[in-house]
């Protein structure tokens, strides 16, 4: 339980220093904001995977991509529509797959 307060807590910790240091941070990376913006999607990515139990380094499309190839959905049947919904997004074919860490799943 001590665990669950904690993680509440940090939520509420980044998040007000999030609020304070943005402003800051899009200054100082005003010359490559595409790259900034690009880390920081990338960041919460890999945390929201976390979140939901998968490996810390990787990215949700990235693991759902790993499921789906080894045809592993199990009871999470969303991950197929969750691609496809990227797939539009991102425009492109295959996006879930083709986001695999190849160093993070040890058969490749």
């Amino acid at each position: 339980m001590r665990e669950f307060f904690i993680y509440i807590a940090s939520l509420i910790v980044f998040g007000i220093y999030d609020l304070f240091m943005m402003p800051r941070a899009v200054w100082r990376n005003r010359k490559n904001l595409p790259q900034y913006f690009h880390n920081v999607a990338l960041g919460r990515d890999q945390y929201s995977n976390a979140k939901r139990g998968g490996k810390a380094d990787e990215t949700i499309s990235g693991e759902d991509g790993y499921y789906l190839q080894k045809g592993k959905l199990g009871c999470c049947k969303i991950r197929k529509y969750f691609c496809i919904l990227l797939d539009a997004v991102f425009n492109e074919k295959d996006h879930c797959v083709k986001s695999i860490d190849k160093q993070e799943w040890d058969f490749m």
